[in-house]
């Protein structure tokens, strides 16, 4: 099925077969609702347009533009639906903005929910889904003048649809003040979750600017979700340097987070309850991507993103 411009995210319904594909450079098809009852002729029940979700040319502020000339672009960057309630949240980092879309409903409708920072994008559902999380990119140390700030999490409660709770995202884990301007990691955002199989721990895979090659990344952010609408920031995770985007996935059993660390050609094992090193494999040169395989996940079953 043809999809709008730009790279896609997705987001299944839990009960229905239907899904939700963005395009993240396409003001005129920003969100297409699909069923796929029959795989070889799918349909498309909606598209959600820039114009729908109040982008009307009214102001630049307001009007879509992927080439950022007159207007902004949307950039919806990540989606995941929530058990509790079957609705998909999808961040458009560019807009600051969540659409929360019911796929189920005939037609499929939508409401949306303005976050107070941008960018970022990942979107992930908590255990049960009662509450969503999201990464946004600002504010930041370089934004907002605060010290080692690289982000923040943002914690919706599916039951009201709104927002409940804003974590700032420290490099260096909780407590951090150093001051990132003038170094090789000034540039850092937050750019994946992976989440435990109890729901207790998050984690969050850091990223440099893929236009700058000498950018660095050393470290893995911890959230503690023992209360899920109140996030914690835990102790910082000192990694293997990498630069761009970095790969990480959880074993099957929970235990050990595996994290690509490309500058080192090394992948660095990270026990999930005490946050500590467990071991350091040295791979191949560039390592990107990990996925694990073993009894848990099965033979053929990746945890993780594989490109």
């Amino acid at each position: 099925v043809p999809l709008g411009n730009g790279h896609h995210a997705a987001g299944f319904s839990g009960t229905k077969p239907r899904f939700v594909a963005s395009s993240f450079n396409d003001c005129d098809n920003v969100f297409s609702i699909f069923d796929f009852s029959d795989p070889k002729a799918m349909t498309k029940l909606r598209t959600i347009t820039a114009l729908e979700l109040g982008f009307d040319g009214s102001s630049m502020q307001k009007t879509c533009d992927p080439t950022l000339a007159t207007g902004i672009s949307l950039r919806p960057h990540g989606c995941a639906t929530s058990k509790a309630n079957g609705k998909t949240y999808c961040n458009m980092a560019g807009a600051g903005l969540i659409a929360i879309i019911d796929t189920d409903a005939d037609p499929p409708t939508f409401t949306t929910l303005q976050l107070s920072g941008t960018g970022g994008g990942y979107v992930k559902a908590g255990k049960g889904g009662a509450y969503v999380y999201t990464l946004q990119a600002t504010p930041s140390e370089a934004n907002a003048g605060v010290d080692c700030q690289v982000g923040q999490l943002v914690t919706i409660e599916a039951a009201t649809n709104t927002v409940v709770h804003e974590l700032p995202l420290l490099y260096k884990g909780a407590g951090c003040t150093d001051k990132l301007a003038g170094t090789d990691e000034a540039a850092v955002g937050p750019n994946h979750l992976r989440l435990t199989e109890d729901g207790k721990t998050l984690f969050i895979a850091l990223s440099s600017p893929s236009s700058d090659p000498a950018s660095r990344v050393r470290w893995h952010i911890g959230v503690d979700l023992s209360n899920p609408a109140v996030p914690v920031q835990t102790k910082g995770i000192p990694v293997g340097q990498s630069t761009n985007q970095r790969g990480s996935a959880i074993s099957g059993d929970g235990k050990i987070l595996y994290i690509a660390d490309s500058v080192d050609g090394t992948v660095t094992a990270v026990d999930t309850k005490t946050l500590d090193i467990v071991k350091t494999y040295t791979v191949m040169p560039n390592p990107l991507q990990v996925a694990t395989f073993g009894t848990f996940e099965g033979p053929s079953q990746s945890v993780g993103p594989v490109h």
